[in-house]
């Protein structure tokens, strides 16, 4: 199960202690399902799941792909999630808090005109 967490984190360019940061879910969980000492409860995986934008079937080993379409609402419909678009949300995860928040206020700004 955790190979398919250490593919995410590659594929995304994100580190488990910025997953660990961004969710909530303590290191010590991730150190664990890593070593094979555990596998984090429901609530911690759902949050990872979530965080990567895959279902948590997929992530504990249960589904054998992610869905091969994603898609958004944006506008006035759905919109297809590109993978420039998991790139820039990895670029995202993996900045400072400086520079998210920055982006932060520039996509708030963005939004109501």
């Amino acid at each position: 199960m955790y190979e398919i967490f250490a593919k995410l984190l590659q594929e995304r360019g994100i580190t488990a202690y910025r997953v660990s940061m961004d969710t909530g879910v303590p290191q010590s969980t991730l150190s664990g399902w890593k070593q094979g000492l555990s596998r984090p409860k429901y609530e911690s995986m759902r949050k990872i799941a979530d965080y990567f934008g895959v279902t948590v079937a997929y992530l504990a080993g249960e589904e054998d792909e992610t869905p091969s379409e994603l898609r958004v609402e944006a506008g006035k419909g759905l919109r297809r999630v590109t993978q420039k678009d998991l790139d820039h949300l990895a670029a995202y995860y993996a900045a400072d808090d400086a520079t998210r928040a920055a982006i932060d206020l520039l996509l708030e700004k963005f939004k109501q005109t």
